[in-house]
């Protein structure tokens, strides 16, 4: 707390003595908001975030799965089980900040999200397939996988949902 003394233009000349008023430096004078101030903004981020029925992150999420049926779809690929391998929503909050992770296991999402240029397969020693195409199992000693289309372009839904996330968090 610090006390300051004060006069009134009038006092410099009267024999009064002159006042004192309190004036208590709290955090918000210091440029930090009280910890009530912040605990409630937490509160009203965390449920913008991942609290509240159709949240910000949800939606993020449904973004990226809507984008892979979209390109999906394009791309004349069958990847149903994008979306089965979402592995969930984790957050942590202290007193300070909300942290939000989501994630899809495994890496064959990696491999769509990002794309995947030509390259060949080696067995060790062979590889053992089904071909659904010609509608039998191969087995041989390499694959030159993605020579006839040029491997698998990049979907970007992931990014592009974050990107999405990110507008709508900044005109929040």
């Amino acid at each position: 707390m610090t006390w300051q003394t004060s006069r009134s233009p009038s006092s410099s000349t009267s024999s009064s003595p002159p006042t004192r008023s309190a004036r208590r430096s709290t955090s918000a004078s210091r440029g930090r908001r009280p910890t009530w101030l912040r605990q409630s903004l937490l509160d009203g981020v965390e449920e913008t975030m991942v609290g509240a029925q159709g949240n910000l992150v949800y939606q993020s999420v449904q973004q990226a799965h809507n984008a892979i049926d979209s390109y999906a779809g394009q791309q004349g690929y069958d990847l149903e089980f994008f979306s089965e391998t979402f592995a969930g929503v984790d957050f942590t909050r202290d007193r300070m900040s909300i942290h939000v992770e989501w994630s899809w296991q495994g890496d064959l999402p990696m491999f769509y999200e990002f794309g995947v240029s030509p390259h060949t397969i080696e067995g060790d020693p062979l590889l053992h397939f089904f071909w659904e195409e010609a509608d039998q199992w191969i087995q041989t000693e390499s694959v030159e996988w993605g020579s006839e289309t040029g491997g698998i372009p990049e979907s970007r839904a992931v990014r592009d949902s974050l990107n999405w996330l990110r507008r709508e968090v900044g005109q929040g």
